[in-house]
């Protein structure tokens, strides 16, 4: 980031692409010349550059109090911003700025920080950013400034620097950066800032869902976590190219600039530093079960005892029989067989307070972890807080596996060992010919052992807890039972897929519509998984649970 922002000459001429070399070349004729191909001119720049540093620190690590029009947040309007005090107020704020980001430890990079437009991001993701900003107006100034000369009938190229207007702190020829930005601030100890957690609201209609924001499916399924330092170098490559060549397309996403930016970072992340190829847990295929007639009782043969006697038709043997027949004795009571099971729909949800159990997960790609944390809520090996979804990521690097997840994510493995970690290690990956046999199979499950089921929904990318179900008749008795739907917590309650549309509350009754619109096939984009392709995913639990839980 200071390298952006103030990075020292890489020639003797000290000529420079960072920020501040760019802005210490223009002269006071240049800083608020308004060039025809431009829209703004190099003061509007420094004052939005400076702004966007001050409202991003006060955000991510301050009260998160200011807003725009503050004073605090542009000390000058456009046209009376002042070049040497501006560039100095400029230099400042990266200082400010700077002293939170270096005493960041590597775990408080993937913490979530608020942006200053209300999203929650991870603190490397806002930091890249301020570094893509730095590095495109760099560029701006430099081409703004080029034109400046030009039209004044000078050379067109790098604008010759002007004489004693270099802004404090940023280093020229022979000169160090100073202040703050020294390197020695970077050992300094600093705790996380948890923001506090937000309060969902609950039972809300799906239409009156407010999105956070929208993602594509790849970036739900994408759950890269691991940090190695040789990933970090080629990352930042990839960041400094893309803030020279396009940074102002992924500042702002335009055209899904920035969409597109962050899954090629991944991609890079994944060849730098691939999943390790291991063994891990088996997808056990389930046979469909066989299907039994609406009344169980009358479909089973009747046992040999209870069977009646074929009745003759021979009067003669009859009529002997009856001769040579003795006194019949008193019969003895028949066995009462029995009754038989009564046929009814059936509501079970193992939760009356899905609320408590709920968490949202803490980044767009955080699905299969916060499953993994609501299950271990519901089974009283966990809670709901954002301290614990961070602990189970932390543990990723134990449960990843190329064989489970091509890409380098959580796949239906990893989550059943992360699971395992914490206590809950019954749990088998199914794979089902069909949705209604893994809804079947989920919903006799949840009644036998009174534990929840993990499904794997959208074709294998996201995570939804399986609580409850209404059905027709009861599972465990009835082998024709129809699933009606299934009460789901879906970890990505409050936002809005681009793809899958708004995400309910916790507890939603899924019916039979959603459940054919949410639970498909697996199929991933990333390559071929011969044991669940085109097959229904889930979690399921095998064990009851102990007495008491």
């Amino acid at each position: 980031m200071n390298e952006a922002f103030e990075g020292r000459g890489i020639e003797e001429s000290n000529e420079s692409q960072s920020l501040m070399a760019n802005l210490a070349t223009v002269d006071e004729a240049a800083w608020r010349e308004q060039v025809a191909e431009a829209t703004r001119t190099i003061e509007s720049i420094a004052l939005h550059v400076g702004s966007c540093k001050v409202m991003y620190a006060d955000h991510a690590f301050g009260s998160g109090e200011l807003a725009w029009q503050s004073p605090a947040v542009q000390p000058w309007p456009d046209g009376e911003a002042p070049m040497p005090e501006t560039l100095a107020w400029l230099s400042e704020t990266h200082a400010r700025l700077m002293e939170h980001v270096s005493r960041l430890s590597d775990e408080d990079l993937t913490a979530i920080r608020p942006a200053n437009w209300g999203e929650q991001r991870e603190t490397r993701w806002l930091l890249s950013m301020l570094l893509q900003h730095d590095a495109y107006h760099a560029g701006e100034v430099n081409h703004i400034g080029s034109l400046a000369v030009a039209d004044r009938g000078g050379r067109s190229g790098r604008i010759e620097r002007a004489p004693n207007l270099r802004a404090q702190g940023s280093p020229g020829a022979g000169g160090t950066s100073a202040g703050p930005t020294s390197s020695s601030f970077w050992l300094q100890p600093y705790p996380a800032r948890r923001p506090a957690k937000e309060v969902l609201p609950v039972r809300q209609r799906r239409t009156g869902v407010t999105p956070l924001y929208s993602a594509t499916l790849d970036q739900m399924y994408a759950h890269r976590y691991r940090r190695k330092s040789k990933r970090g170098r080629l990352v930042l490559t990839v960041v400094l190219v893309a803030g020279l060549l396009g940074g102002s397309a992924v500042w702002t996403n335009a055209f899904g600039a920035g969409d597109r930016f962050e899954r090629l970072v991944e991609r890079i992340e994944l060849a730098v530093d691939p999943p390790p190829n291991r063994p891990t847990r088996k997808t056990i295929t389930v046979t469909p079960r066989p299907v039994l007639g609406a009344n169980p009782g009358k479909d089973t043969p009747p046992p040999a005892e209870l069977a009646p006697a074929e009745e003759s038709t021979d009067p003669e043997a009859t009529a002997s029989s009856k001769a040579r027949s003795p006194r019949p004795s008193s019969p003895s009571p028949e066995p009462t067989p029995s009754p038989e099971p009564v046929r009814r729909a059936v509501d079970v949800d193992l939760l009356d307070n899905p609320e408590q159990m709920f968490t949202s997960q803490l980044t767009e790609k955080w699905c299969a972890p916060a499953g993994v944390q609501m299950t271990l809520a519901v089974l009283g090996l966990g809670d709901s807080s954002e301290e614990f979804q961070r602990e189970i990521i932390n543990r990723t690097d134990g449960f990843e596996s190329w064989e489970d997840s091509h890409n380098g994510s959580w796949g239906p493995a990893a989550m059943a060992d992360a699971l395992a970690a914490y206590g809950a290690d019954e749990y088998e990956i199914r794979a089902y010919q069909t949705r209604a046999d893994a809804l079947r199979d989920s919903a006799i499950a949840i009644k036998t052992t009174g534990k929840p089921v993990v499904l794997l929904a959208w074709r294998g990318a996201h995570t939804w807890v399986m609580t409850g179900y209404r059905a027709n008749a009861d599972p465990t008795i009835f082998g024709n039972a129809t699933i009606k739907g299934a009460y789901i917590l879906d970890p990505w309650y409050p936002r809005v897929s681009s793809i899958w549309g708004p995400s309910d509350p916790p507890g939603t009754f899924q019916d039979a519509a959603e459940m054919e619109r949410n639970i498909l096939a697996w199929k991933r984009p990333e390559g071929a998984y011969p044991d669940r392709d085109g097959k229904f995913i889930a979690l399921v639990p095998t064990t009851p649970a102990e007495p008491g839980d």
